[in-house]
């Protein structure tokens, strides 16, 4: 594998993404009564692998308190990219993307420090993007490297194939 490849994007993605960033406004976090619980069976979730130093947490943006679906797709695309302290993401230089949860909100999750995270439960095709200054690494089930992210990339990441990320290459 080469050190060059990337995630790749499509062009209907890529005018997707174009079009969800000029409707996005800044957003103040939902807090969920669930915010900490445990995910059910079949729900997105990570968990970083055992050690200090790194953690994966989140924000809700539900969409019924976002004025509907494509509202609350527009906050939690604002919350991902936000730049000079707009956006939690940025503030800690973290690996943020989104997915939806429970089948009536967008999660956003930041990966925070470096080191292994497992994801569970990660599907299509979301927002993304490394506030980092590091390469984050995707990995397969069986942790072969599948791409690599560079630090601040922002482009959407099909998560079907991602079992696993590294956070700092």
């Amino acid at each position: 594998m080469t050190k060059n490849r990337v995630i790749v994007m499509t062009l209907t993605a890529a005018f997707g993404l174009l079009l969800s960033l000029v409707a996005g406004l800044p957003a103040a976090a939902q807090t969920s009564s669930d915010r900490n619980s445990v995910a059910a069976a079949g729900q997105p979730h990570a968990v970083p692998v055992a050690g200090g130093g790194r953690d994966v947490h989140h924000v809700d943006f539900l969409w019924s308190l976002e004025g509907g679906r494509s509202a609350a797709a527009a906050y939690a695309r604002d919350y991902v990219h936000a730049l000079n302290g707009r956006g939690q993401c940025d503030d800690h230089d973290d690996l943020c993307t989104i997915q939806i949860f429970n089948n009536d909100r967008y999660r956003v999750f930041h990966f925070h420090g470096c080191g292994v995270f497992h994801l569970y439960d990660f599907t299509g095709l979301f927002d993304t993007h490394n506030h980092r200054s590091s390469t984050a690494i995707w990995l397969s089930q069986n942790y072969s490297e599948i791409g690599w992210y560079t630090g601040g990339m922002r482009a959407p990441v099909d998560w079907g194939p991602v079992h696993h990320i590294r956070t700092c290459a």
